[in-house]
């Protein structure tokens, strides 16, 4: 018991460490980056007679 006590106070520490280190750093823009691939294959039956498989992807990106 004393040593989930103790480990959970480190880990405290840490993040208010790193906290307090990161908030020392210059403000740089942010950055969003992403990508998303997506694959399907349909089960109806119906929807098979027009189509065997679908695939789609996306990419972004954004400064704020």
């Amino acid at each position: 018991m004393q040593k989930i006590i103790r480990v959970c106070l480190v880990l405290v520490a840490a993040n208010f460490i790193i906290v307090r280190t990161l908030a020392q750093l210059p403000k740089l823009p942010k950055v969003l980056a992403f990508a998303n691939f997506t694959y399907g294959s349909p089960i109806n039956t119906d929807f098979k007679n027009i189509s065997n498989y679908g695939v789609g992807y996306e990419l972004g990106a954004g400064i704020g």
